[in-house]
């Protein structure tokens, strides 16, 4: 027989979900804009910053994600 999820856990499972995807947006979002830097420096450091999130974010590795795509 299927237990019935808490909604607490559920609901910490959705927050923990929404705080990984804006540190990866973030992050995302500090490396697209050194490409248009000119200092090598920053550039870097937001390489290293979104890896080492990556590496940090449960199921963000390449390899967890299945491409499935369909049609409506």
């Amino acid at each position: 027989m299927l237990n019935k999820p808490n909604r607490n856990d559920v609901d910490d499972g959705v927050q923990d979900i929404q705080n990984d995807v804006n540190r990866l947006a973030d992050s995302l979002e500090d490396v697209l804009k050194s490409w248009g830097s000119d200092a090598k420096d920053e550039a870097e450091a937001a390489r290293r910053k979104a890896q080492a999130l990556l590496k940090e974010t449960p199921g963000a590795d390449a390899g967890s994600y299945s491409r499935k795509t369909s049609r409506l």
